[in-house]
């Protein structure tokens, strides 16, 4: 999965449309497809003007695009490229004039970008900055509310890294509003707002199964096992071994990983069953999972299985007096972030 980035962009108190339909244009730098997220829209506020000046407003002069010379690959399809459907393809570039020197240095070089639950914004350093500017960025969304606020540096530049809340796993829109200001009397200001959609992504990892013998299935030697599961992506699978009573298998091929996956891949925890094998005798076909592998916490699993039936079963209990396994795995879940990214 890839990020998706954007920039953001102002001119004065005019709004500037370029292929978006409305809002303040947008600059795109990526080097990888997207990562699940919709393409961002967004509405530029006013400049506001506090009375005292200290630095001079700079004239507002008609926004321009100034375009560098096209690559080689500017033809190829930007969605191979990942660049969000809309916005400006790499070769392009957009300087926006916002209501003073400062605030146009800071304008043209925010850079927001969002994985999973991530959202990053930054500024680099060394900007042409000659008094304070604060930074303060507000999230908002169905899960959570909340507000960053940060004074650039021209040193280190300015570096906001935001986590949404997990709720309940699923896609939700992002609101930003962000807000940009100069910390001298009579300071210049400006915000703009961004709309983009947030998909928490996660990572899953199924330990192999132990599998012991609980009874003793078979009248003589050993009990024929066949042990058939499902992983969470519905694949099947089987695998057939010897034990005798108090003894264990590992079942190694149970395990499996997933990483960068969402709530809409729809994966569910694996399900499975056993059956003491004799001639000619039927086992009827492993049914399918109905619990979701995401969102939830890391499980430890461990419970006695009866022949035939389909594990895990919904209650704990020790099973019955005929053949019967003692079953145990683990299922660790986390919710994945990227703060470098």
């Amino acid at each position: 999965m890839a990020r998706s980035t954007m920039y953001l962009g102002v001119v004065g108190s005019a709004v500037l449309a370029v292929g978006l339909g409305f809002g303040w244009p947008s600059f795109v730098l990526a080097d990888e497809p997207p990562a699940q997220t919709t393409p961002f829209t967004g509405t530029g506020g006013e400049a506001n003007t506090v009375p005292g000046a200290q630095e001079p407003a700079s004239p507002i002069p008609s926004p321009t695009v100034q375009e560098e010379p096209s690559s080689p690959t500017e033809g190829i399809d930007i969605q191979e490229r990942g660049i969000l459907p809309g916005l400006v393809a790499p070769g392009a570039s957009l300087q926006i004039t916002a209501p003073t020197p400062s605030l146009t240095a800071i304008r043209n070089a925010i850079k927001v970008t969002s994985k999973s639950i991530s959202v990053n914004l930054r500024i680099p350093a060394k900007l042409p900055v000659t008094v304070p500017v604060e930074i303060s960025v507000g999230y908002i969304s169905p899960a959570q509310a909340q507000r960053q606020t940060k004074t650039y540096s021209p040193t280190t530049g300015l570096t906001l890294l935001y986590r949404e809340a997990e709720g309940d796993g699923k896609p939700r829109a992002m609101h930003l509003d962000i807000t940009v200001r100069e910390l001298v009397p009579n300071g210049k200001s400006f915000s703009v707002s961004k709309q983009f959609t947030i998909t928490p992504l996660y990572r899953a990892i199924i330990s192999p199964l132990k599998f012991l013998m609980a009874t003793q299935c078979d009248t003589v030697g050993k009990s024929d096992i066949t042990f058939q599961w499902r992983y969470f992506d519905g694949t099947f699978s089987e695998q057939k071994f010897d034990l005798g009573f108090n003894e264990t298998k590992m079942v190694n091929h149970f395990n499996s990983a997933r990483s960068e996956f969402s709530t809409e891949a729809n994966l569910k925890e694996p399900v499975f069953k056993f059956a003491e094998r004799d001639i000619g005798e039927y086992i009827s076909p492993l049914g399918y999972s109905g619990t979701t592998l995401v969102p939830g916490p890391t499980k430890e699993f461990s419970f006695f299985l009866d022949e035939g039936a389909m594990g895990p079963p919904p209650k704990q209990h020790s099973g019955s007096t005929k053949c019967k396994a003692h079953i145990s795995y683990r299922i660790d879940r986390s919710l994945m972030t990227f703060d470098q990214f």
